[in-house]
C-alpha cells in the first residue's frame, strides 16, 4: 500500500478502514498501518477480522 492511502474493506457487514502512513525521527524511517472502525464492531473486529486477515 502507498503512503498516506486509504482501503475500505467490509467483514460481515462491519466497515474498516485501513490508513497506510509513515514517520521518520532522527536517523530512522518507519511505516505503519492504522486499523479504523466504529466501535460497535470492536469484538467483531478483535476477535474474527484480525484473525482472518492474518490467514490471508
Amino acid at each position: 500500500m502507498d503512503e498516506y492511502k486509504v482501503v475500505v474493506d467490509e467483514f460481515e457487514g462491519a466497515r474498516v478502514w485501513w490508513i497506510s502512513g509513515s514517520g521518520a525521527k532522527k536517523d530512522t524511517h518507519s511505516s505503519y498501518y492504522k486499523l479504523c472502525f466504529h466501535k460497535r464492531h470492536r469484538d467483531l473486529i478483535i476477535g474474527r477480522y484480525l484473525n482472518h486477515v492474518l490467514k490471508e
